[in-house]
């Protein structure tokens, strides 16, 4: 059966692409990119839909070609076509890379900001928190464990031979890269903290909110520095998150009173596995995605993982021609997943897509726009098993990218 897709615009031009598709296939859409015509990119980094009427769509866009500017931005689907929200930006470089919707008028993104160099290369930052309550988005007081306020302050003899006039950066650098809401008043973000003391190494950073405040919560400390990129809770007694230590993947849990540090196999290679994207659709089933890297002939291909009450297994995915990554996953059942990330058949990327039931993994036929379009899809959100929006970027010329939204409408 023919199902026609909704209307998708873009903001500013008369592009708009419509498709017709049947049972698993993608279609691809156009969504506004950066607040005016003149930003130059714009990428979607999360998607969350708490409803099938209803998604928001985080990310980053930049006003300048190489991204020496960047800004949060903020886009919301309400049935018919995607607008872009106003969202606060703190200092030359914000971005947000999680968001997690409880309710259609609820949601909460994180990432971080920007507060100084570090060195000459190095980008010194601090975790951002914003919160949609409705009605406008704000931001929301969030903890920095790694970041000190230690600031040396200007120097003001006029007899010293040099004199800094403006302040140094903070020390040690703190983000969130994924965040999950099991209900309006509990949530979960997770990331990388890193101290001054330890400037190469980072380890994993949990935040909570509870009792209307973010808190950070303890961790276990890896050896070799860890790095969480996606949490998953369903309940306020139970989280997945996913990352990766090393060249290994990392899993930690928790269980209604701490987290802990539990096994999760990896592929085969002499060189890394990495986890970016967790979905549980209860206590003792969730899916994980991310990659590992095969050799340098081979690239990256993609990596998949299984929760069972007997612990993370590895599922068997098939590699896509030229390799691929998986970036994120949404499972609106236990039986019923959906997984996108990126392939590289060519020189450039193509958009990447899976389907996912129980441990069988299946490529799904997409609609043929936004090929050869690195970097591809980023996160997927499925407010049911028949309805999930996934969102990337492609390549729009002149060294930038633009945002992607892909619909998924059948049965999973």
């Amino acid at each position: 059966m023919k199902v026609s897709l909704p209307r998708w615009n873009r903001t500013g031009q008369s592009l708009a692409v419509s498709a017709l598709f049947i049972g698993l296939i993608l279609g691809a859409y156009s969504t506004p990119s950066g607040a005016a015509p003149t930003h130059a990119s714009s990428e979607f980094q999360g998607v969350s839909c708490p409803a099938a009427r209803f998604c928001a769509a985080v990310g980053t866009s930049s006003p300048d070609e190489y991204g020496k500017t960047m800004r949060t931005l903020v886009e919301a689907f309400g049935g018919k076509s995607w607008t872009i929200r106003l969202s606060p930006t703190v200092g030359s470089w914000s971005g947000l890379f999680g968001i997690s919707c409880p309710t259609v008028g609820l949601c909460v993104a994180v990432g971080y900001e920007s507060i100084g160099a570090v060195g000459n290369t190095e980008v010194a930052q601090k975790t951002l928190i914003e919160t949609y309550n409705g009605r406008s988005w704000s931001i929301t007081p969030s903890p920095n464990p790694g970041v000190s306020d230690k600031r040396v302050k200007p120097c003001t003899s006029p007899t010293a031979l040099k004199c800094e006039t403006v302040q140094p950066p903070a020390d040690g650098a703190d983000r969130l890269s994924g965040v999950s809401c099991a209900t309006r008043s509990v949530c979960v973000a997770v990331g990388q903290t890193t101290s001054v003391a330890d400037h190469s190494r980072g380890q994993p950073l949990i935040e909570t909110y509870h009792d209307s405040k973010w808190s950070a919560v303890h961790s276990p400390t890896i050896r070799g520095g860890g790095d969480l990129q996606s949490v998953s809770c369903v309940g306020p007694r139970f989280c997945e998150a996913v990352g990766s230590s090393g060249s290994a993947t990392l899993v930690e849990v928790f269980d209604g009173k701490s987290w802990s540090v539990v096994p999760s196999p990896n592929e085969t290679t002499t060189f890394y596995n990495l986890l970016s994207g967790v979905s549980c659709a209860s206590a003792f089933s969730c899916q994980a995605v991310g990659y590992y890297y095969v050799s340098k002939a081979a690239g990256e291909s993609p990596l998949a993982e299984s929760l069972t009450r007997t612990g993370w297994t590895l599922d068997s995915v098939a590699t896509p021609p030229g390799g691929g990554q998986l970036d994120g996953i949404s499972c609106a059942t236990s039986n019923s997943c959906v997984a996108v990330g990126v392939s590289f058949p060519g020189f450039d990327g193509a958009s990447l897509a899976y389907t996912v039931k129980g441990s069988k993994w299946t490529s799904t036929p997409r609609a043929a726009i936004h090929q050869s379009s690195q970097p591809g899809l980023a996160a997927v959100s499925c407010a049911s098993a028949h309805t999930c929006v996934a969102v990337g970027s492609h390549y729009g010329g002149s060294s930038n990218y633009l945002t992607t939204t892909e619909v998924f409408n059948g049965d999973l």
